[in-house]
């Protein structure tokens, strides 16, 4: 089925480096613990691509905990707020070199492990997920740099309506606030034009 661009909105594509775990783990090379891009404040109909610039093999990617996508998880969300992520800490990334200062939604339980999945795959290949999977980054213990790139996607109607994959858990304050991030896929005008 061909898929209109007018119906979709994207977050610009961005470059993620991972250098080795030993040399820069926080900031922007902070190893996402496991989390829901939900507690982040993403939509629940948000789409994930994620897709290395590189070969990479399984213990250097990320990680997916798939029993829990409808299952609830206890975490700190409910103390999260987009709107001081994106004023606040956002620009903080490039101070936070020795230790991650900054504070991220993450589980207070221990997840089951046992249906951890982790993809490798070739350059150019793409990982695409729900936002709502319960994800994160597995720290990078090798010599080389993980290089990968990743955008969202959204369906116009399910933004505006307000749908997607089921909330479990999350608690995010101030979701709204990140959609002057999106831009149309049809024509590239920023969506914040359309709801402001």
């Amino acid at each position: 089925m061909r898929q209109n661009p007018s119906e979709y909105l994207f977050d610009v594509p961005r470059l993620r480096v991972v250098p080795p775990y030993h040399f820069l783990s926080a900031g922007v090379s902070y190893a996402y613990k496991p989390h829901r891009d939900t507690w982040y404040g993403a939509p629940p109909c948000q789409i994930n691509t994620w897709m290395p610039v590189f070969s990479i093999s399984p213990d250097q990617t990320m990680h997916f905990n798939t029993a829990y996508f409808q299952t609830p998880v206890s975490n700190t969300s409910c103390d999260w707020d987009l709107k001081d992520w994106i004023e606040n800490q956002r620009s903080k990334a490039k101070s936070n070199v020795q230790k991650e200062a900054r504070v991220h939604p993450v589980p207070t339980e221990e997840l089951d492990t046992s249906t951890e999945m982790r993809f490798g795959g070739r350059a150019g290949d793409m990982v695409v997920f729900s936002g709502t999977h319960i994800h994160g980054t597995v720290p990078n213990k090798g010599n080389d740099i993980r290089f990968s790139v990743d955008f969202r996607v959204f369906h116009l109607k399910d933004i505006e309506a307000g749908i997607g994959a089921p909330n479990a858990d999350s608690g995010c304050k101030n979701v709204e606030y990140g959609f002057k991030d999106y831009f149309h896929a049809e024509g590239f005008a920023p969506y914040s034009e359309d709801v402001n």
